[in-house]
């Protein structure tokens, strides 16, 4: 975006967001799981992920909406009930942290349909404890998923994010291949000790700058 509004790309500095990641034990459930976790509001695209789901050619899995109504519960029960898939859809509400790490334990896939999110910490989060996750190539989604540690959708729209779920559904060894990944590297790129380091490296580079100029 700083380019495009016509900075000079050596002028600028990126540094990796400072992120605590939760401790758990993944425990996928036998039962596909695939789960949205956050606000139930318009800027997600939930709905893009029902549809979605009512896309896919794999239908042994369920759909977990688990955060709170920000006006969209509504509008996605009367589109779950429309496209018939009533009995493959869970609405959890809001849900406690001890709730959240249980639902992210027991995820085959984390699905952020977003395409308007500029950065999403769900999305950060589901990734670095390890659950192999879908998004749109928006934003910094590719940055996360840099070196596999997800997967971008190859469009943007309902059709391609099926496909993109049933690919991951059906490929146990590319699911393996991206949770270890993201278990590896999430950490080490998205700590306060890097953030820290970085920023006081580029303060120093900056003041010296200023100093001889």
């Amino acid at each position: 975006h700083l380019v495009k509004l016509g900075f000079a790309e050596n002028k600028i500095k990126v540094i990796s967001l400072g992120f605590g990641l939760p401790k758990i034990t993944r425990s996928p459930s036998k039962n596909h799981k695939i789960l949205f976790l956050g606000r139930l509001t318009v800027t997600k695209n939930i709905d893009l992920l029902v549809e979605a789901v009512s896309l896919c050619k794999q239908q042994n899995f369920e759909l977990i909406l688990a955060g709170p109504d920000f006006g969209m519960l509504k509008t996605l029960k009367t589109l779950v009930k429309k496209l018939g898939i009533e009995d493959r859809v869970t609405f959890t509400g809001r849900v406690s942290e001890s709730e959240k790490l249980q639902l992210l334990s027991e995820a085959t896939i984390f699905v952020h349909p977003s395409l308007e999110d500029i950065f999403s910490l769900s999305l950060l989060e589901a990734v670095g404890v390890g659950i192999p996750s879908i998004a749109f190539g928006i934003e910094a989604n590719p940055e996360i998923f840099d070196n596999n540690c997800g997967l971008i959708v190859k469009g943007y729209d309902a059709n391609s994010l099926a496909h993109s779920i049933d690919y991951l559904l059906n490929n146990d060894a590319q699911r393996n291949i991206i949770s270890k990944n993201a278990i590896r590297l999430i950490p080490q790129k998205y700590n306060w000790d890097n953030t820290v380091m970085n920023l006081e490296k580029y303060y120093i580079e900056s003041k010296k700058r200023l100093q001889h100029s």
